[in-house]
């Protein structure tokens, strides 16, 4: 598949300066831009694709359908990714991603969500043959989640950083040829990941920083990253995944990345969105 290793993550970026945070991506060499419904910034999203001049066949952009457009069951979702593709002025995404394993509208624990999420993934994968995606994807499963669909995603998207591994999720995604794509690498800022001890002393041995070091270990765990990085910080954070990637790094930033596995906490620590209550 032709995911890029590093994607630009678009949440809480609106408005004009979602146009100037994507374009300054873009210019810099970002090729992937991750979106979604709920975010409310598909056609600024959109503007910063137009702008930027760049091929549409250069570029993988990602979008998701919302629990509320889930709720509106199979022709809701073939009417939101059609609106979702005029937001963002496409012809098609190259993945659709379902955002959350429940729908809108009943409690999180109610039983009512494996059939529905089902009958969402058809629909989904009904999109797909009608040519508005490439590559079908969830976003914040479980094992379970994954189990009860028709069929099994190209792409599973969910928080992963040093501090919340979700290991389970990556063996089934391994298993199961899905790609991980790992989102809240820097756990949102969260001062537990970012001002660890154990993150600090590493970083400061090695002369480097702390985003750095988070960054090249979700690389070398493996899975693709996506980042939300001002244009400001887009060169760091790039380059601290692709760096890796590209094998680029000396013996010594891969011991001290290596070092970070240490840091493991007895229970992964959620930041963001978890779905352990949904069936």
């Amino acid at each position: 598949m032709d995911l890029p290793a590093f994607s630009l993550g678009t949440y809480r970026v609106r408005g004009d300066a979602c146009v100037v945070y994507v374009k300054g991506a873009l210019a810099y060499g970002c090729r992937s831009i991750d979106t979604a419904t709920c975010y409310k910034n598909e056609t600024e999203v959109g503007m910063a694709i137009r702008a930027s001049g760049i091929a549409r066949e250069s570029l993988f952009v990602t979008t998701k359908i919302s629990p509320q457009e889930a709720a509106l069951g199979p022709d809701g979702v073939n009417t939101a990714c059609r609106e979702a593709l005029q937001r963002l002025s496409l012809t098609y995404v190259d993945c659709l991603m379902l955002h959350w394993p429940a729908v809108a509208g009943a409690p999180p624990s109610d039983s009512s969500h494996i059939k529905k999420r089902s009958e969402v993934w058809s629909a989904m994968e009904s999109c797909r043959k009608q040519g508005m995606c490439r590559y079908l994807g969830v976003s914040n499963f479980l094992p379970r989640h994954l189990d009860s669909l028709p069929s099994k995603p190209d792409i599973h998207q969910f928080e992963r950083h040093l501090l919340c591994r979700q290991d389970a999720v990556v063996e089934y995604c391994t298993r199961h040829g899905i790609i991980v794509q790992q989102y809240s690498p820097l756990g949102s800022g969260n001062v537990q990941l970012m001002q660890h001890p154990g993150l600090l002393d590493v970083a400061a041995s090695e002369g480097t920083s702390v985003s750095r070091l988070a960054l090249g270990w979700c690389a070398l765990t493996g899975g693709r990253v996506v980042v939300r990085a001002s244009p400001l910080h887009i060169a760091e954070s790039m380059d601290s995944v692709m760096r890796v990637v590209r094998n680029e790094v000396d013996e010594s930033e891969r011991s001290a990345l290596a070092r970070l596995d240490s840091l493991r906490a007895p229970k992964d620590h959620h930041i963001c969105w978890f779905s352990e209550q949904v069936p």
